[in-house]
């Protein structure tokens, strides 16, 4: 079975690892990279997704494509008061490695799980 990556046509059983690829070889300029896609609109678009999230006193939150964990840094610096216990999956090492890193540069060392994961697999 064959199915999209890019412009291309990969065999299905291919497509993860390179998806893994790329992602490990943009991980530690993806912050930069989606600023300058997006024309930084994309701080907006998670501003406005994390406004609305009906975040509860000591929820769990599970951040599926987590990568470098923008979204969740903003669930903790909006509902800090609230404990909120995050997951983020991500799925590469690489992603989780950078948000790991800004996570300690920001001062977030607790509420915060990582992992590893294909959130498409079943």
């Amino acid at each position: 079975m064959f199915t999209d990556f890019g412009f291309k046509n990969v065999e299905a059983a291919v497509k993860n690892g390179l998806v893994q690829d790329v992602f490990k070889s943009v991980a530690s300029n993806y912050d930069r990279m989606n600023d300058i896609m997006s024309g930084g609109l994309h701080r907006y678009w998670k501003r406005y997704f994390i406004a609305r999230l009906p975040v509860r006193q000591a929820c769990k939150i599970l951040d599926l494509a987590g990568g470098t964990g923008d979204i969740a840094f903003g669930i903790l610096d909006k509902f800090n008061h609230l404990e909120p216990n995050i997951t983020l999956c991500d799925l590469t090492y690489d992603m989780i490695a950078v948000g790991k890193d800004r996570a300690i540069n920001k001062g977030l060392l607790h509420n915060l799980n990582w992992t590893v994961g294909n959130a498409e697999s079943t």
